[in-house]
């Protein structure tokens, strides 16, 4: 990569810091321009050292000049790549050892890859090295760790869902940085195709990254490794009956065929395990009920015949994940230290389960699955679950996220009216997902959840009102809205609502909507799609684009390409920013 020019490289330090380098206190004007020239334009170094001087609680002019000196010493005695490691350095250094065994952890992960952090986080817990503290849950503070490693730049966001971010990555620098320090520290060893095991075969961590796992030193000593982490197939993989101390075993395999069956009866003999997570493989699993400590099973991605029947004997259990087309046996009012689950299927699961459901009264994520004889609750035992789940959910008080989705993709939205009898409120709930269905109209309750930040929904009336009420909710960062009915009245966004939202997705009939001043005031990426349902569009329009000023990205698709999809085309580029904007006429 071509270096940044001292313009581009101040502006990438001082943002990172102040702001800009105006709001830069004269103090540290000098030592600032100082570090910017022994950065060498190079963007990691200058956003590493950058963030390690913001994450600072207290700034001190002295600590400044000692980085700097730092820097020019060892510049002067090595070559680029080492004195750039020295850099990553001062920021390794400046972890508490929490932090520098989840960075280091890292390292577990391919060159490239996109980790998903909810399963990054959970590994950090069941290794060991997070716990919970000052009345946060485990979960609760592993998550404020990933977002301090983010906010030093030492890993990278990679992807978001819903508004959140939900993967990241590590840049290809900073992957040396954590592979060479993992070497001296024996953290973790890596065997691939490239590089095999160097030094002590004392290993504690183990990760294969290769077509074959049978390629492992025939003199390693497996009965002290804590985590075996395999990508890749797992023929002629090592015998899993000699990791005694294991904590963690996450298998992935991302060439599946469906031929590849694993073995998995030694799984329930490795009573250390904490979490277990098993991807594109078939495999048999009779028993899973002595594993007393499983506090993570995730197996949503692999092809299991059937649930082990004395899952509901895992007391530990915080998280589990099962195929979407999968049940659980009875029982399941025993998982009692259940924060997560997912996908409960309301078709596979039986009345008593879904009843039981609400005596998970820990449960934090809830991710469900319809088909449409539920919905339509006709005959007496569909009637009877539907009954039963507005009761659990009326119990579920703890709820953070809900998420309601479908596997059948030949319905057409059918309706999720029994969430508008959901009482009392679940004024916890920070996320709800509604996909592929559609509700009657916008919940009077969702008034009631001022700690939402993300809503996805799809009502089939979307009066003027309940516009209104949805940019009153004073946390809303994202919102994914659609009505398919053609209104009765013009639609408006008002000045001063959605005080916060920053995306919003918009699905609309080629009706007259206003964005008024002020309303949306930090949103910065909009999807607009708008449908045509009668020919007879005079009268409509779209105004007031111009009025979202911190808007940044936006993508709009017209259906149709007359005078009104013209018009329309037309008020999206009097933006200001309409130059990067992307506005498409499909089927035209």
């Amino acid at each position: 990569m071509k270096p940044l020019n001292d313009l581009d490289s101040r502006r990438l330090f001082f943002q990172r810091i102040f702001g800009s380098e105006d709001a830069c206190p004269e103090q540290y004007k000098k030592v600032s321009q100082n570090i910017i020239k022994k950065c060498g334009g190079v963007p990691l170094v200058i956003i590493s050292i950058a963030s390690l001087l913001a994450i600072q609680e207290c700034m001190h002019k002295e600590k400044w000049e000692n980085i700097q000196k730092s820097m020019i010493l060892e510049l002067e005695t090595s070559q680029t790549f080492e004195w750039m490691r020295h850099v990553l350095n001062l920021s390794y250094n400046d972890l508490c050892h929490s932090l520098r065994s989840c960075f280091l952890y890292l390292g577990i992960y391919p060159e490239d890859y996109k980790i998903e952090k909810v399963n990054l986080v959970r590994r950090w817990i069941a290794e060991g090295f997070v716990s919970g503290k000052h009345g946060l849950s485990p979960e609760e503070v592993a998550d404020s760790i990933f977002n301090e490693l983010i906010n030093r730049n030492m890993i990278q966001p990679a992807g978001f869902e819903y508004g959140e971010l939900t993967y990241c990555q590590v840049h290809d620098v900073m992957l040396e940085f954590i592979l060479s320090k993992s070497i001296e520290e024996n953290f973790i060893t890596i065997i691939d195709e490239q590089r095999s095991t160097k030094g002590t075969f004392e290993v504690r961590r183990l990760c294969l990254q290769m077509k074959n796992a049978r390629v492992v030193p025939a003199n390693m000593r497996l009965s002290q490794i804590r985590s075996l982490t395999i990508f890749g197939n797992t023929d002629g993989m090592p015998y899993l009956s000699r990791f005694e101390l294991l904590r963690v075993l996450d298998l992935y395999c991302d060439k599946f065929d469906g031929t590849e069956c694993l073995d998995c009866s030694v799984i329930c003999k490795l009573f250390q395990l904490r979490y277990l997570r098993i991807t594109s493989y078939q495999f048999k699993l009779k028993r899973i009920g002595e594993l007393r400590h499983l506090e993570t099973l995730d197996i949503a991605d692999a092809i299991v015949p059937s649930i082990p029947s004395d899952i509901t004997h895992l007391k530990s259990l915080r998280h589990l994940t099962i195929p979407a087309d999968s049940d659980l046996p009875k029982g399941i009012l025993n998982m009692g230290a259940l924060r997560a689950l997912g996908f409960f299927n309301l078709v596979e699961n039986s009345a008593d389960n879904i009843r039981d459901l609400g005596e998970l009264t820990n449960l934090r994520e809830l991710d469900l699955i319809w088909t449409k004889q539920i919905l339509k609750a006709q005959g007496l035992c569909e009637k009877l679950k539907l009954s039963f789940l507005i009761d659990s959910l009326g119990k579920l008080t703890n709820l953070r996220s809900l998420y309601v989705s479908s596997i059948d993709t030949k319905l057409v939205s059918p309706k999720c009216d029994f969430l508008i009898c959901w009482f009392p409120p679940p004024r916890n709930l920070q996320r709800l997902s509604l996909s592929f269905c559609t509700i009657s109209k916008v919940p009077e309750w969702i008034s009631e959840l001022d700690k939402l930040t993300s809503l996805k929904i799809r009502v089939k009336e979307l009066p003027r009102d309940a516009v209104k009420l949805l940019g009153e909710l004073p946390c809303l960062v994202y919102l994914d809205l659609s009505a398919p009915k053609e209104p009765t009245q013009d639609q408006i966004f008002y000045r001063n609502t959605y005080p916060r939202l920053r995306e919003f997705g918009f699905a609309y009939t080629f009706s007259s909507v206003t964005f008024e001043p002020r309303t949306m005031a930090n949103l910065q990426i909009l999807h607009l799609t708008f449908c045509m349902h009668r020919q007879n569009q005079e009268g409509r329009s779209l105004t007031g684009i111009e009025h979202l000023l911190n808007l940044e990205q936006l993508t709009a698709c017209i259906y149709n390409c007359g005078d009104i999809g013209i018009a329309f085309r037309d008020a999206i580029l009097r933006h200001p920013r309409s130059n990067t904007f992307n506005v498409l006429f499909p089927r035209c």
